[in-house]
Formats: structure tokens, C-alpha cells, sequence
């Protein structure tokens, strides 16, 4: 006959299978009152139902469920509590103020210790407080606290998590699809007992990268954190996801990533911030027509509007989520290339003075706009200003002022139109 019991802290169903008389937990996962309890960690409390009361601590080896589940006759001690966290290994000893909120990816040669790009990173072996390793901001340790580990190393596994959306909007996480895709996005970490407290385990030095290749310059120190364009799901934005830290059962025979788990934390990556794209590609014969994904028309840029959409979500991704920047993006559209540009700018945001180089005449902008129509006619020549440039002005405002000028000529099919870009980082304006 069934009964229950309930679990306490530090508890699993492998660990509460071994107190009530099985080898690990395959009997109580296949019964189905346990059916909630199957994933993440199990809370303090819990109903475990187990399918089959004992007599007494004396049992034959009898088969439950499953062929290897067998019940023994000697009792198990219930395990300790574990508490696992994200943390920084300072140069002080380890406490609970070194935790941290957010991860972010690193911004250095995967295996230099600091932008000079030197072969210097300590490795996956060393376990301690590194000076170098501490100063990069975007490296991080994990940490165990097990007392039912006191001076023995332990594994834990960490794993990238996919976002959810709805509308467009992150609404939540869950695993990458089984198999290659979260197999690449996975990473088991060795942690060591700390000096002066063999309760407590730190790992290596670790780092979130973007791509394949500095995931393979340390593969058992970095963990991937990545798109999902090539596999076909250009959703999955970099920043959007977060990092799961198990702690699992070693005991528990079921594959490393689905093992009864001790304990567990999660820590969302730092958002950053978005920007607005708007992406054009430029045809090299003029043909008057603009062409989107949704008309299908005038897909003859010099590349494709699905080429640089790929590049985008993917390339971009990767390069801007290492200075967290994320995007939203218009569609993309192939458009004739300008007849002609004139830019007006001042990388430091400055306005104008109103005074020449010299300093001693008005500052002026003129030039002679030659128009040839692709229909015939022409070429003709108009004269646009002298334009006396006020002081103070800004550069938008100069180039409204020339636009107005152009424009005021009256020339057919000739339209001037002024478009600010966006500051260089660093400066105060476009």
C-alpha cells in the first residue's frame, strides 16, 4: 500500500528514495501522484507518495518499475541543505557579499587575462582568487555550500536558457531544444573546497561568448551564449536569456542535465539597451521602385534583403550584445542610390561660430549643384547660396537651411531632403 512522506530541506526524490529503501528515484518518478515533483528543486514539505509500504528494514532485492530500482535494508540519513549562488572570487575571503545580480559577455580574446590580448588567462584548474581574472568585470565564479561534501570537490552544470516572447515581448525562459542545440549551450564546472571553510566550493573563472570559436579557445571555462539564426529561430535575442546554475544528485542515473537537483539558481544577463534600425541596401542601376520584404519587389540590391537580414540578426547580435546593445529592426529595403550627399558635421557637437578658419570673415557655404535628368536634358548648373552660416547655429539647422536652398530652385523631380544620423559613441551629437 502507497504512503507519503514529506521532504525536508536538502531533500530529492533520489535522496528520499534511498531513506524509504531504493537504489535512486526511477520507482517515484513513474508514480504518478509524484508527477509535480519530477523537475527543479524539491521544496521543503513536499507529499512524496512512495508506491509501496515496508514491513520492516529487511527486503529481497525486488524489481520496482524499473529494472535497476531495487530496495535494500539498511536506513540513509536525510541530506543537508546546499545553497548554490553566482559570485565574483575576490581577494577577500569568500562571504555573501560577493554575490552578483547579472552576467555579461566578455569583451576580451578569450584566452587573455586583459585587452592586450596576451595568453595569459588562468585556466579551468585554478580555483582560487585571481588578480587579473577579478579586474575583468564580465568574469564570474560559481559557489556550493555543501556540508555533506566538507572537503571533497563537486560538479555542477551551467546552462543558457531560451526566451520566451509574446507579442514581441520577453515574457519568460526555458530550455534550449534537447540535444545539439543545448549541448553547445551547457558547460559542467569542477568546484574545490575553500581554504578555511571546506563546506564552501568555488570554481574557475568563467565567461559568456558569443560564438563557436572563442567557446573552443577554453571550452571547460566559457559558456555559450548565442543565436539561433543558422538554426532557424532569428528570434532568440542574446541579452534576452538568462543562466541556470544546478547543483544535481551525482547519485541519480538519469542523464547529466535532467538529475534529481539539490539545488538550483538563475540570473538573467543584463539587458542593456535597444536601438532603432533601419536597414537599406542600395541597387546600382536606378529603377525608381522600393522594394520590401512584403511586396516582393526590387530584390536587386547588391545583396539580397534576406543576406543582410541573416547578417544582422546574427553578425550585429553577436558584436553589439558584447557592449549590450540590442536592436529592433524595420523591414529592410532595396532603394536607388542618392544622386548626391552633402553632409554637414561636427563629431564633438559643436555649434557654429559664425567666422571663418581666420576668424575674421563670416563663415559661408556655397556650391554649384549640376543636374542631368535620366530622361534627357541637361546637364545644367545651378548656383545654391553663398549661405552665411549665423553663429551658434547647430549642424542640423545648417543643413536645413541648405536644403531649403536646393529646393527653393524648383528643379523637376529634384527633392532635398535632411536626415540626422545618430551620434558616434562617445559624442555629444549626429
Amino acid at each position: 500500500m502507497a504512503y507519503v512522506v514529506l521532504s525536508v530541506a536538502g531533500d530529492t526524490l533520489c535522496s528520499i528514495a534511498r531513506r524509504e529503501g531504493f537504489s535512486n528515484c526511477g520507482t517515484l518518478r513513474t508514480t504518478g501522484a509524484n508527477a509535480g515533483l519530477l523537475n527543479g528543486v524539491l521544496p521543503p514539505g513536499s507529499a512524496v507518495t512512495i508506491p509501496q509500504a515496508r514491513g520492516g528494514w529487511v527486503y529481497t532485492k525486488i524489481a520496482m518499475g524499473r529494472r535497476w530500482t531495487v530496495r535494500w535494508r539498511w536506513p540513509v540519513a536525510a541530506p543537508q541543505a546546499k545553497v548554490v549562488r553566482f559570485v565574483r572570487t575576490g581577494p577577500t575571503p569568500p562571504a555573501n557579499g560577493d554575490a552578483i545580480a547579472n552576467l555579461r559577455i566578455s569583451r576580451y580574446i578569450t584566452s587573455s587575462a586583459d585587452g592586450n590580448g596576451n595568453d595569459d588567462w588562468v585556466d579551468h584548474t585554478h580555483r582560487t582568487y585571481d588578480l587579473a581574472s577579478y579586474t575583468d568585470s564580465d568574469a564570474f565564479n560559481v559557489e556550493v555550500v555543501d556540508p555533506d561534501r566538507a572537503g571533497q570537490t563537486c560538479v555542477v552544470r551551467l546552462e543558457a536558457l531560451r526566451p520566451t516572447y509574446a507579442a514581441g515581448v520577453l515574457n519568460g525562459h526555458q530550455r534550449f531544444p534537447a540535444g545539439a542545440q543545448r549541448n553547445a549551450r551547457s558547460l559542467e564546472v569542477t568546484l574545490d573546497p575553500v581554504a578555511g571553510d571546506n563546506t564552501r566550493h568555488r570554481s574557475c573563472y568563467i565567461r559568456l561568448v558569443v560564438d563557436q570559436h572563442d567557446k573552443g579557445v577554453r571550452p571547460l571555462q566559457t559558456l555559450l551564449v548565442s543565436d539561433m539564426v543558422v538554426a532557424g529561430d532569428p528570434e532568440v535575442e542574446i541579452l534576452d536569456q538568462d543562466v541556470r546554475l544546478l547543483y544535481e544528485d551525482p547519485q541519480c542515473p538519469r542523464p547529466a542535465g535532467d538529475r534529481c537537483v539539490m539545488a538550483q539558481a538563475e540570473i538573467p544577463l543584463r539587458r542593456g539597451r535597444s536601438v532603432r534600425l533601419v536597414p537599406r541596401i542600395l541597387r546600382a542601376n536606378r529603377s525608381g521602385v522600393v522594394g520590401t520584404v512584403g511586396n516582393g519587389q526590387g530584390d536587386d540590391g547588391v545583396i539580397t534583403r534576406q543576406e543582410l537580414t541573416d547578417r544582422i540578426q546574427q553578425n550585429v547580435r553577436r558584436i553589439w550584445a558584447q557592449e549590450e546593445i540590442t536592436f529592433t529592426m524595420a523591414p529592410v529595403e532595396t532603394v536607388d542610390m542618392p544622386s548626391d550627399m552633402l553632409t554637414v558635421s561636427d563629431p564633438e557637437g559643436a555649434v557654429s561660430s559664425g567666422v571663418n578658419a581666420g576668424g575674421v570673415m563670416p563663415g559661408v557655404v556655397g556650391f554649384t549643384l549640376t543636374v542631368e535628368l535620366h530622361a534627357g536634358g541637361g546637364p545644367v548648373n545651378h548656383d545654391v547660396g553663398p549661405y552665411q552660416v549665423p553663429a551658434a547655429n547647430t549642424t542640423q539647422q545648417t543643413a536645413n537651411a541648405l536644403a531649403g536652398l536646393v529646393n527653393a530652385l524648383h528643379v523637376a523631380n529634384l527633392v532635398t531632403a535632411v536626415s540626422q544620423n545618430p551620434a558616434i559613441d562617445g559624442h555629444a551629437a549626429g
